[in-house]
């Protein structure tokens, strides 16, 4: 029998690299349009109507030291999408679930099961979801996940996606494994597949908390390697930062003295419930007793608060006199540039700009301005207000369309977001295939090789929009190539991504793959 954990909340979203929803069939959806697979960092569903399989899944990567890595996969499965079969008085689920690992073409391990899970009371079938978790022996590299999900019970032809994973445990170095967010924690009686270090450990596949979730619970691994000797002392400092602007918050914010060990692990919490929405990076340090970095790992996720908004009263005690703010007295113009700095803004900050704005008060929009750059260099503001500003002046330029400004666009808020691409690559006039842009970055924001595809869909404007990234915390489409094609040609299948296909004179797979 497979171990599974049934419980009756879930929230059903999806995230960039983190989370995937696979459905089958849907009469409306959010997360579903012209029956692609669209993965959204941060969407929630109020309304779900699915007749088909909806699960939701993540994935980590762990070491045993001395051995190869591991990778775990986790899944939630929606209960009122499942097929319950009647078995003598009960509901039960018959979910197959095939798993495989590659690395290039080698098949590292494979996983077939089946999950029976009986309920007794039929009111429950559509409220119970189905958590499942897989250990796959893995390898050092970059692995291939091939998923394939079949509700034996229904009709519908199995699901088939994936996903890739990056596994790079090196001895010589103090690594930190994947954060694993935690929906339950309790010790562990009798060792299971959710035991981990003396605790059963329930993982959320969400990286999404709404505002009824007050606890952030979060756990990993710190694999010191050959770098630290055997009880050697070492720092853990962990911490929120803003994803946009890479600001830290001082209120969450702890560390934990170590002693080396084979394993060492992190299991605690944040009380979230006075943190405001928006983006988030969670981060691990691991220092030395010299305080220089050995190693760091991050986790993203979306925080939705109703509770908390930020007020007037939190700029009002800022004096503007003297400032460089004072020489804008124009309330058009400054309410251009309090618009122009949401590429870089929380959600908070985007909602008090619009609120501050529609008020019309100039002296509040000026010591918001202020507010807002001393939160990022408080003894010299000015000077990253302007080096902003620069930068907005070239995405007017670059980006601006007939009825949008540079920084309103995908591609400017990108490029203010994150900074000019490595390399650009325009393709406009391919016979299959919208023009389109795709950008690369070798680095970003901790993550490497990350890639924006933009494609301009109504041939008369310069409207490119952003189609596709593999970037933690930007929309990803599986089917962003079925998209591209579909001037000439469309799509049939919801499950194909098209990565193995070209059109006659095409080159975004080329380009897709080895930037240039």
């Amino acid at each position: 029998m497979t171990e599974i954990v049934s419980f009756d909340c879930i929230f059903a979203l999806t995230f960039t690299n983190l989370i995937l929803m696979i459905t089958t069939r849907m009469n409306t959806s959010i997360f579903l349009k012209l029956s692609t697979l669209i993965i959204t960092f941060a969407s929630l569903s109020l309304s779900i109507h699915s007749q088909g399989l909806e699960a939701y899944f993540s994935h980590g990567a762990y070491q045993i030291p001395n051995k190869e890595p591991y990778v775990e996969v986790y899944f939630t499965f929606a209960g009122r999408s499942i097929s319950w079969q009647n078995d003598q008085g009960f509901k039960k689920s018959n979910l197959e679930i095939t798993l495989a690992l590659w690395k290039d073409t080698t098949l590292i391990s494979v996983s077939k099961e089946i999950l029976n899970h009986k309920i007794e009371d039929d009111s429950l079938a559509n409220r119970k979801n189905l958590t499942y978790l897989q250990r796959m022996e893995a390898t050092e590299g970059t692995l291939r996940l091939q998923v394939v999900l079949d509700d034996l019970n229904d009709t519908i032809k199995p699901i088939e996606t994936g996903a890739l994973i990056d596994v790079h445990f090196p001895v010589d170095s103090t690594c930190i494994s994947s954060v694993m967010a935690v929906e339950n924690i309790s010790p562990t009686k009798v060792p299971n597949k959710l035991s981990k270090s003396g605790y059963d450990l329930t993982p959320s596949v969400f990286n999404f908390f709404p505002t009824n979730v007050n606890k952030f619970n979060f756990y990993a691994e710190i694999y010191p390697g050959n770098k630290l000797k055997k009880n050697q002392s070492y720092l853990l400092i962990y911490y929120l930062k803003n994803h946009e602007s890479n600001r830290l918050l001082p209120n969450y914010k702890s560390f934990k003295r170590m002693k080396a060990a084979d394993v060492n692990i992190l299991l605690n919490s944040f009380d979230i419930s006075n943190l405001a929405s928006g983006n988030f990076d969670f981060v691990i340090e691991a220092r030395d007793s010299l305080n220089q970095l050995l190693t760091t790992q991050y986790y993203f996720f979306h925080r939705e608060n109703g509770n908390v908004k930020m007020e007037v009263t939190d700029v009002a005690s800022v004096n503007v006199a003297n400032s460089f703010v004072e020489k804008y007295t124009k309330k058009d113009s400054l309410a251009l540039i309090l618009r122009s700095m949401n590429p870089i803004s929380s959600d908070n900050e985007k909602e008090f700009v619009k609120n501050i704005i529609a008020t019309g008060d100039l002296y509040v929009m000026q010591q918001y301005l202020l507010h807002f750059w001393e939160q990022r260099d408080l003894a010299n503001p000015e000077s990253p207000f302007r080096a902003y500003m620069n930068e907005v002046a070239i995405a007017e330029k670059n980006y601006k369309t007939r009825i949008q400004h540079g920084f309103e666009t995908d591609r400017g808020r990108v490029y203010l977001q994150y900074g000019p691409p490595n390399t650009i690559s325009q393709n406009y006039n391919e016979p299959s295939a919208y023009p389109y842009e795709i950008w690369h970055y070798y680095n970003l924001k901790n993550q490497r090789n990350r890639r924006f595809v933009f494609y301009n869909s109504d041939l008369a404007s310069n409207t490119f929009v952003l189609l596709h990234s593999d970037a933690i915390g930007e929309p990803n489409n599986l089917q962003w190539r079925y998209h591209l094609r579909m001037r000439d040609t469309g799509y049939d299948s919801i499950d194909d991504t098209g990565e193995n296909q070209n059109d006659w004179g095409s080159r975004y797979n080329e380009w897709y793959n080895e930037p240039r």
